[in-house]
């Protein structure tokens, strides 16, 4: 059987190669679809807010690659008219937004982040200011170690929504007043890391 060359004679006699671009095409359709794919993940879990400017904030550099996000959004805002118009929001629940999806309450938030980031699963055994393996780490009444979860938080709020709503994040990141030690050990995240999204002022303070 005849081998086909990819190379042909010229006017002149002479042999000119061809390339198939073939290959390279499906290779760069290939990178075009992973990067779409890949950025659509990366702000999955961003919900549009307007953050609060702080003169203190800090670069973010994204280190924590198991970071935990929520976001608490503000219903009044012209730019989320549509979403509450289809019902993707409800202004009768909390305005509180994870992996894209409207929480129908805090201890239904609670048990989404104890999921992901449960302190047996995940514990952070080098921390000795809330739990650990150090001499100074509390213990239960049992004396079972209380292990929190190294998997950090970040809360995106809107600067126009109430600042109680990030206070009862926080709350139900921790213990819940009243309950037992018990219940909580097996309901509470125990996330230790929390951190609060911001803009920085620009130099002119703005």
């Amino acid at each position: 059987m005849a081998r086909k060359k990819d190379r042909k004679r010229n006017t002149a006699g002479e042999y000119e190669l061809e390339i198939n671009l073939t290959p390279m095409i499906d290779v760069v359709f290939n990178l075009i679809i992973f990067f779409m794919v890949i950025t659509d993940m990366t702000q999955k879990d961003l919900e549009y807010l307007v953050l609060p400017k702080a003169a203190a904030a800090e670069v973010d550099e994204g280190k924590d690659a198991d970071r935990i996000i929520i976001n608490i959004v503000n219903f009044d805002l012209p730019e989320l008219a549509q979403e509450l118009k289809d019902g993707r929001l409800n202004r009768d629940l909390p305005p509180i937004m994870i992996g894209g999806d409207q929480v129908k309450d805090l201890d239904q938030m609670r048990s989404w982040l104890r999921e992901r980031a449960d302190p047996r699963q995940f514990p952070d055994t080098t921390v000795d200011r809330v739990g650990g393996t150090g001499p100074n780490a509390p213990t239960w009444a049992n004396g079972a170690p209380i292990y929190p979860s190294y998997k950090p938080l970040l809360v995106r709020c809107d600067q126009g929504q109430i600042f109680g709503w990030v206070q009862a994040v926080m709350q139900y990141c921790t213990f819940v007043p009243g309950q037992p030690q018990a219940k909580e050990l097996q309901e509470s995240p125990l996330i230790y890391k929390l951190e609060i999204a911001v803009k920085e002022r620009d130099p002119e303070g703005k």
